[in-house]
């Protein structure tokens, strides 16, 4: 019943190493665990998806009562985009071929994992991009994710700190396109060292989330 989720991200690049921690994760007691999807470790080659070592993560989570969540993220060199924190979108996105390569990863991914995480996060802390090239992931990524699976739930933004001007330029232009059903959660990280400093911001932002989707 805990509503508490616990962070096993970087494993994608090889920053950590899941068995040597998965044990651990069931005896926190948390019900929950956010994973990185990791594009370029799944997808070396061009049309080759590599699913074993994500295969460990979801189902080694599962083993544990952990329910993972997928953040589908980080760029492909293979395909001229970067991997590292705060790159890839511009290059992806502005690419006909690197885009519609992502859509079939995404697809690919979802259809791999449905049965057993049913939440998906679209990118990790976007905003140091621009809104247009987010906009556009988002609403790309949210269609592959629904065609995979029509009942997916999708969380959004996942932004570094919680400020409100990169929210609302994305907002501004999936109201034009008729796409603010694109996700149904928004995510953030507020990094702030006391929690409570934080809320008037995130009550901010829920304010204007909810003024353009209630």
């Amino acid at each position: 019943s805990s509503p508490w989720s616990v962070g096993c991200e970087t494993l994608d690049r090889d920053y950590a190493k899941f068995s040597a921690y998965k044990d651990f994760v069931g005896e926190l007691g948390v019900k929950h665990a956010r994973l990185q999807s990791g594009w370029a470790k799944c997808e070396k080659q061009k049309g080759v998806y590599e699913f074993e070592w994500l295969d460990e993560c979801v189902y080694g989570l599962k083993e544990q009562g952990v329910e993972p969540w997928i953040c589908l993220c980080y760029g492909n060199p293979v395909y001229g985009s970067e991997i590292r924190l705060g790159a890839g979108i511009a290059q992806l996105v502005h690419s006909e071929e690197a885009l519609a390569a992502w859509q079939k990863y995404v697809e690919a991914t979802v259809s791999r994992y449905k049965d057993v995480v049913h939440e998906w996060e679209i990118w990790n802390e976007p905003n140091s991009h621009g809104c247009e090239e987010y906009a556009i992931l988002l609403m790309k990524t949210s269609e592959s994710i629904k065609k995979a699976d029509p009942n997916a739930v999708i969380f959004g933004m996942s932004l570094a700190g919680v400020g409100a001007r990169f929210p609302e330029g994305v907002f501004e232009i999936l109201k034009k396109n008729n796409k603010l059903d694109a996700f149904d959660y928004l995510t953030y990280h507020p990094y702030a060292l006391n929690p409570d400093s934080s809320y008037p911001a995130v009550e901010a932002l829920r304010q204007l989330t909810q003024s353009y989707n209630p």
